[in-house]
């Protein structure tokens, strides 16, 4: 008995090879997309750190606005980077609070806070507010009354902090 094969024009299926190859295609499909929501967080992530200095740099700016005769000098300004961050691990003396007495005893006379006492107080508050990574700070206040904050994090971790990292805000504040 003679066995034949005959392929009709009404074949159902597929073989193995068109499986095989499609699900490739599908599976490079998904690593491109897979990339691209990768990407997609890192630029996110940028671009919260971009925005983190700016609001750092219109926060001090503010205080700075607020108390215009204090020293807010942050490091000194270098010809070429890189900016030095200074932590200020010190806390300066509080004197904007004063704890209430008890009721029965006479209120306490205000606290005289000197310009430089509320700046002192300014910077070290703004420097426990930084999160940006490897983030470094630099007050120039050598032009006064035009002040420059400058603002650097390492915004990919790689250790090295690069001028496209860097935020620069130049303000005047006063006469």
């Amino acid at each position: 008995m003679k066995i034949t094969y005959c392929k009709s024009k009404n074949q159902k299926g597929f073989t193995l090879m068109e499986v095989l190859i499609s699900v490739t295609i599908l599976s490079i499909g998904l690593l491109g997309i897979a990339g691209l929501q990768v990407k997609g967080l890192r630029y996110t992530q940028s671009a919260f750190y971009s925005s983190q200095a700016t609001s750092l740099a219109y926060a001090i700016a503010d205080s700075i606005h607020a108390n215009p005769n204090g020293d807010y000098t942050l490091g000194t300004p270098p010809s070429t980077p890189p900016i030095v961050f200074i932590k200020n691990t010190k806390t300066p003396p509080n004197c904007l609070y004063t704890p209430l007495p008890p009721l029965y005893l006479p209120p306490p006379s205000p606290p005289v806070c000197s310009p430089n006492n509320v700046a002192a107080y300014d910077i070290h508050n703004w420097l426990k507010s930084f999160s940006l990574p490897k983030g470094e700070a630099l007050i120039d206040t050598t032009a006064k009354p035009k002040y420059t904050i400058t603002i650097r994090w390492d915004d990919n971790r790689d250790g090295a902090v690069t001028p496209a990292e860097e935020y620069e805000y130049r303000v005047r504040i006063g006469s």
